[in-house]
């Protein structure tokens, strides 16, 4: 009788191909979900100065509401960012009209609100994300 004492050659190969086939998936798997971090890491950090910037620049456009232009435009540094943005008068209009049931009839009021279409544009060294949103200010 012939006595097995240990693997034979086919059995060796095919486990050293089942181990090197898994580790080679997990290493894509890595390398996938270290750069889909490092984009994600990016991402949010660019985001994080959105919110103070969309704030400065209400604060600019409600300042500068009265004045009769339908563009205006600003840039500035902040937590090492560069931002610029451009905004666009897209609507000039008054409250709605009030009925008024002392007189019977509908009170008009005069234009006051603003509504403006802003393009912000935020850079650093390596990227440029840019936003559109709508502002809206009033006299």
């Amino acid at each position: 009788m012939h006595q097995n004492n240990g693997f034979t050659l086919v059995e060796v190969l095919v486990a050293a191909a089942i181990l090197f086939s898994t580790i080679a998936t997990v290493s894509v798997i890595y390398s996938s979900a270290l750069l889909s971090s490092d984009k994600a890491s990016k991402t949010v950090d660019s985001l994080i100065t959105v919110k103070p910037v969309i704030y400065l620049i209400k604060e600019q456009l409600q300042q500068s509401s009265k004045k009769s232009t339908e563009q205006h435009e600003g840039k500035g540094d902040i937590w090492g960012y560069k931002y610029s943005w451009v905004a666009k008068l897209t609507a000039f209009k008054a409250p709605t009209d009030k009925f008024n049931s002392d007189t019977g009839a509908y009170d008009k009021h005069p234009k006051r609100f603003k509504l403006w279409s802003v393009q912000l544009t935020i850079t650093n060294t390596s990227t440029t994300k840019v936003f559109e949103y709508e502002e809206l200010t009033w006299l």
